[in-house]
């Protein structure tokens, strides 16, 4: 077996505040449109192998990182080896972002939105100003705002891809039952076509300022079950 991994330094934190939210909704449609991977097919023809979406086929979004894995795959077949590198060489660099998939995928991240609108979110949203007080951290829950998520142009998603989805902000990262050299030269002669971009922006990093004086939050919701006391 073994676990296919494409590692992002990129997360919410870099979203302008017309894209709050759209790293989180790159995530989605990394499953809806490749160049090599059209519509669903990328899903599909992992699963004919057993590899489950959801259960070895995922991602996840946070404010500093985004990351993809294939996890659990037979290693017995080389051809599913190279179909789960050419599945990370399309997340590199080839994502579709068809307008049709974009204005479905919005309904499945506004409903998103609302199950995370929960007591526990809220009392969060409350806390985060106060706890990175003076930081974009506090600005950005990875979720984003729902007036974004219903309404961004197709440019927009597609400005933040092609300016932060690049070859030097990510890592490949492969473990399991395979022959090392063999597999790192099969990652050097797929992905050494895609380009890198030319004079990169440079990433960002952002600080918590310290500070002498003590900052203190009440928060409350109706829903709330319990009450709890943070230092």
């Amino acid at each position: 077996r073994a676990s296919f991994y494409i590692i992002r330094n990129v997360g919410a934190l870099l979203e302008e505040d017309n894209q709050d939210g759209l790293a989180h909704f790159l995530e989605h449609m990394a499953f809806n449109g490749t160049k090599n991977f059209p519509g669903n097919t990328l899903t599909s023809t992992l699963e004919r192998h057993g590899i489950s979406f959801g259960g070895h086929l995922n991602a996840y979004t946070t404010q500093e990182e985004t990351v993809y894995n294939i996890s659990d795959v037979p290693v017995n077949t080389e051809s599913l080896i190279d179909t789960c590198l050419l599945i990370l060489h399309d997340w590199s660099h080839y994502l579709t972002l068809d307008p049709k998939e974009l204005d479905e995928e919005r309904g499945v991240i506004t409903e998103e939105w609302r199950t995370r609108n929960n007591s526990a979110s809220r009392i969060r949203n409350q806390q985060m100003p106060v706890l990175y007080k003076g930081s974009k951290i506090a600005e950005r829950d990875v979720i984003g705002e729902l007036e974004v998520i219903q309404n961004f142009k197709p440019e927009e998603i597609r400005d933040f891809y092609y300016k932060w989805y690049r070859t030097d902000l990510e890592a490949i990262a492969i473990v399991g039952d395979f022959e090392v050299q063999k597999m790192e030269q099969k990652i050097k002669d797929l992905f050494s076509s895609i380009p890198a971009v030319e004079n990169p922006t440079p990433r960002p990093f952002f600080d918590i300022p310290s500070h002498e004086e003590t900052y203190f939050c009440l928060a409350t919701d109706k829903e709330a079950t319990a009450s709890k006391v943070q230092v």
